[in-house]
């Protein structure tokens, strides 16, 4: 079966998806109640941002570009390094999930305004509960996809962007979004 995957690599990706998109909706629907509260008093800080919504849903698009990216353009081998640890990560984060349900009380009681960035939280907040979010999957998943770029042998050389401080730089953006995201209560 191995053999087949790996020369079937975009079945893999499509297997697990089933998989963890199965597990997640059962843990969505099954672990309502939260052992562990995550909080901090740093929380309490941090201003709600109904903008926060695009980098949330950026995140959502990175990723499997970022794996399309490297499947068609890169060493297959630089997929892989990709594929097996984000996978394997995800997998160990439903994992705890599981072990221990976790959840965030950082969503403000009401989102005020009609324009899109409200009404996208306000849906937002309707289909993801604020459960499941230790460990974080979108920090361990960013932080892997800028290892895969990293350590890419088609990026080796690469413009100055995506040179190593280049790359230091995106990382350090994209974890303040990621931030900024978090922010505004959308985990």
């Amino acid at each position: 079966m191995r053999s087949w995957f790996s020369r079937h690599p975009i079945w893999f990706m499509a297997f697990y998806l089933v998989f963890y998109l199965s597990v997640f909706h059962w843990l969505e629907a099954n672990i309502t109640v939260p052992e562990v509260w995550v909080h901090c008093r740093l929380d309490d800080l941090i201003p709600f941002c109904k903008y926060a919504v695009i980098p949330y849903f950026a995140w959502f698009v990175w990723i499997p570009f970022t794996l399309f990216y490297l499947l068609w353009k890169a060493p297959r081998a630089d997929f892989w390094r990709l594929c097996l640890p984000l996978f394997a990560g995800m997998t160990i984060a439903l994992a705890v999930y599981v072990v221990v349900p976790n959840g965030l009380d950082l969503r403000p009681y009401r989102v005020y305004g009609s324009d899109f960035f409200a009404r996208t939280v306000r849906q937002l907040y309707a289909t993801d509960t604020a459960t499941n979010v230790c460990p974080s999957i979108h920090v361990f998943n960013s932080v892997t996809l800028m290892m895969a770029y990293y350590r890419s042998r088609m990026l080796r050389r690469a413009p100055p962007l995506l040179d190593a401080p280049g790359r230091r730089r995106a990382l350090r953006v994209h974890h303040r979004l990621h931030r900024t995201a978090q922010a505004a209560q959308l985990h």
